[in-house]
């Protein structure tokens, strides 16, 4: 199976606090288990970037013919301006995330039409 990953840290693998990976993570297991694996994580990525990345990546490795995209959801209040608005406009912190996920995997499935 062809299998693209999205995301932060979380989904990039281990650092160990380093610049550099010690282990691959998911993309290793996979790896290691017979997959065909790309992982076009970041670190530090924030929902918005995951957004511009995973339509980028998947147009322009179409000659791939991914079967399957795995995307990690990082935390919501990395978009930072957008959390703190939700968040002064009276929305309890679990609203706020409740929202910001809603509209993240919206965009998501729009990216796929």
């Amino acid at each position: 199976m062809n299998i693209a990953i999205f995301g932060d840290s979380f989904a990039n693998g281990e650092t160990g606090g380093e610049p550099k990976l010690n282990h691959a993570g998911l993309t290793q297991y996979l790896f290691d288990d017979g997959h065909f694996v790309v992982n076009f994580s970041r670190q530090g990525n924030t929902m918005d970037g995951m957004l511009d990345d995973y339509p980028f990546h998947l147009r322009q490795n179409e000659h791939l013919k991914f079967d399957i995209a795995l995307v990690f959801q990082t935390e919501n209040s990395r978009s930072t301006p957008d959390w703190i608005n939700h968040i002064k406009s009276g929305m309890s912190v679990k609203e706020v995330d409740v929202h910001m996920s809603k509209d993240y995997y919206g965009e998501l499935l729009k990216s796929q039409e």
